[in-house]
């Protein structure tokens, strides 16, 4: 995938709203409004390129896929480090490049993630269609009590 024409300016911002809205669905648990995020015959490839790649289809099963993984985490944050959006034929790409905090049992796991989506325009406007997830890499650290930074 690599970045061809641009969007308007205007239509370029609604495609960064779905990808900022799903990141913040998603540490807030809101199901309901990550299910609006995709397209209902949407597709995911999780993990692409690793051992544990894994391909979903519709946004049904994408959500419910996400829901069983983030009940693992205490707490996520999900930080873009930067997008890109192009127009293509039928719709829009992006590669969206992020950072993953996910507070697992006793442990931080820090992540860079790609993400290269296929969204296009529909009734309700700007939704992902084909979404391929991408590790790059990882790190961790202990989980500590959260003291007020004036305490430390």
């Amino acid at each position: 995938m690599s970045i061809q024409e641009p969007l308007s300016e205007m239509e370029c911002w609604r495609v960064r709203d779905v990808l900022e809205n799903y990141f913040n669905a998603l540490d807030a648990k809101d199901f309901p409004r990550l299910m609006s995020c995709f397209a209902d015959d949407g597709s995911s490839v999780d993990h692409a390129g690793t051992q544990f790649e894994q391909s979903t289809q519709s946004a049904p099963a994408i959500v419910r896929e996400l829901q069983d993984r983030v009940a693992k985490f205490k707490f996520s944050n999900h930080t873009t480090s930067n997008i890109a959006v192009s127009k293509v034929s039928g719709g829009a790409e992006s590669i969206t490049f992020a950072v993953a905090h996910l507070h697992v049992g006793e442990e931080i796991i820090v992540r860079g993630i790609r993400y290269n989506d296929y969204l296009e325009k529909r009734n309700a406007g700007w939704v992902i269609v084909r979404r391929r997830h991408i590790p790059l890499w990882q790190s961790s650290c202990a989980a500590i009590p959260v003291v007020p930074a004036w305490k430390s």
